[in-house]
């Protein structure tokens, strides 16, 4: 019944993970960020087959329990990669200056390979792998440590720049940090008991524990990674740096802030440009023929608020007088408003109002 049990949650853990795998390789194609991703569910495909190699191929078990420290190694580098193609403003790539990240699985495969090879070694040579194995796994605790504080750090300032380039939320990561610690987390307590069962032959954590934890795993991050996209995807900045450099530095004259200012609130009032789902910086900037820079300075200085913000107001209030009718949906009324799903209508409407929709309505519009 145990085997059963431990097969069954092994293969639904592979349906979900080779699910995620073929949805993101074919991502993949048009945008290389999503590669890591298919990466980590094939990591978690792999590291899950403990209970498939116990039942079919018992004497290759404890190699194969060996052969998943490189690929919990591999985690952190896939993560901070994955995290690094999610937030880049330019089309992301895998680089030759990403290999370095690979150092730890890479030495950790060599030993574990090792280990399996070589039958008999003297007293030098385990002394010798000893410390191989404590310098790798410092080195991965090193970098895990890093990555968990770049993405902590970082995220705020990423979202921050989408907020100043663009209109509304796509890619701003909700729940990453999360999502990056529960995984960390996970794999840190699968990763003990598996370098403890490797020394001690012992087994730590029950199988089916195991086999829970990564069925677990798998469903939560498929159902968040395959949800997420590029912040940049099909909109990276691609202002000439002259321009940039030209008004990296110009202060903007009170006269010139306030005459742009009314400019974008006609933009808004006349020309309705925050109907446009898609609108960002640069393509107001090209409506007004104002650099985006002065643009932002105006926003920041004069009006007092970021591009994601002002657009974000003119479009509640757009929306409020067809909310308070009740002739059309939410759904409705948030897509004829420029938004691009409910969940981001509701939250704009509540920062704004302080009520749901559905709250307005019924007070009558009185906040």
């Amino acid at each position: 019944m145990d085997t059963t049990l431990l097969l069954v949650l092994a293969a639904a853990t592979w349906a979900q993970a080779a699910f995620c795998i073929c949805v993101l390789a074919r991502k993949t194609w048009d945008t290389p960020a999503y590669a890591p991703l298919a990466a980590l569910f094939a990591i978690l495909c792999f590291a899950s087959g403990g209970p498939v190699v116990a039942a079919f191929a018992p004497q290759a078990e404890k190699a194969f329990y060996e052969l998943t420290v490189p690929a919990y190694l591999l985690v952190t580098p896939v993560l901070w990669t994955a995290f690094e193609g999610f937030t880049s403003e330019t089309r992301w790539r895998f680089e030759a200056r990403h290999l370095p990240y690979l150092a730890p699985p890479a030495t950790a495969l060599v030993l574990v390979l090792l280990d399996i090879f070589v039958a008999e070694a003297p007293v030098g040579y385990v002394v010798v792998v000893a410390v191989l194995w404590a310098g790798t796994l410092g080195l991965w605790l090193w970098q895990t440590g890093r990555m968990v504080f770049t993405v902590m750090t970082r995220l705020p300032v990423y979202r921050q720049r989408l907020k100043a380039l663009f209109s509304e939320g796509q890619g701003e990561l909700n729940g990453a940090e999360a999502i990056a610690m529960a995984i960390l987390t996970l794999w840190l307590i699968v990763l003990i008991a598996v370098v403890l069962r490797n020394m001690t032959g012992a087994s730590f954590l029950p199988d089916w524990t195991v086999a829970v934890l990564f069925l677990a795993l798998t469903w939560s991050l498929g159902g968040w990674a395959l949800h997420q996209k590029p912040g940049f995807e099909g909109r990276y900045v691609t202002a000439d740096s002259s321009e940039s450099e030209k008004y990296q530095k110009s202060a903007l004259a009170d006269a010139q802030g306030q005459r742009i200012a009314d400019r974008l609130k006609a933009a808004m009032e006349t020309d309705k440009l925050y109907l446009d789902p898609t609108l960002s910086l640069p393509k107001l900037a090209r409506h007004l023929h104002v650099s985006g820079n002065h643009i932002s300075q105006t926003l920041n200085g004069v009006i007092g608020l970021s591009f994601f913000d002002y657009v974000t107001r003119w479009r509640v209030e757009a929306a409020k007088p067809e909310v308070l009718a009740g002739a059309k949906g939410i759904l409705e009324i948030a897509y004829d408003n420029g938004f691009n799903a409910r969940s981001s209508f509701y939250r704009a409407f509540k920062r704004e109002t302080g009520m749901t929709p559905t709250e307005y309505r019924d007070r009558g519009g009185v906040t």
